[in-house]
């Protein structure tokens, strides 16, 4: 691979291979993402190109429904220092313009609002979870919620998805 648009592409697949475990319920529409990912990644020669056709295919709510949908791995806390390291040179690889280093801080942001949001909502399912242990629901709750999976399961497999 070579090029910005393929840097970009790299970019994307690897923060979410790296931050999240991909179920094997999910694996086949990860896979289609991840070539349509890597396909714009091809396509394109500058980072831009790839974030605005990437945000025009919907690929960006396609990465969010994924993220949405995969456990957060565990994570070893990165120092401040580390994490501006980790940004700037990130930020030399793919900015060149004044135009790019908006889009990049655009990114930057986002990818923070959603990093505490996906944190915000881990820590408020572990507290709903304990409230359930707790009051002695949880293993009941547990029950109806792998039943209401495994009644979608079949669904799909009795009346099958078209690709």
């Amino acid at each position: 691979m070579s090029g910005d648009g393929n840097k970009a592409a790299e970019l994307k697949l690897d923060t979410l291979n790296q931050y999240y475990e991909i179920p094997l319920e999910i694996e086949s529409e990860y896979d289609a993402f991840e070539q349509a990912v890597l396909k714009l990644g091809e396509e394109c020669t500058e980072y831009m190109e790839f974030e605005e056709k990437y945000t025009a295919m919907g690929l960006d709510k396609q990465y969010i429904d994924l993220s949405m949908k995969c456990k957060l791995k565990p994570q070893d806390k990165m120092s401040v220092k580390d994490t501006l390291g980790a940004v700037k040179d990130g930020y030399k690889e793919t900015v060149k313009d004044k135009k790019g280093r908006k889009a990049w801080g655009k990114e930057i942001l986002e990818s923070a609002a959603s990093m505490a949001q996906t944190e915000a909502e881990s820590e408020i399912i572990a507290k709903s979870k304990e409230k359930r242990i707790k009051a002695g629901v949880d293993d009941d709750f547990s029950r109806a919620h792998n039943a209401a999976d495994a009644a979608g399961n079949i669904a799909k497999r009795l009346f099958g998805r078209k690709k």
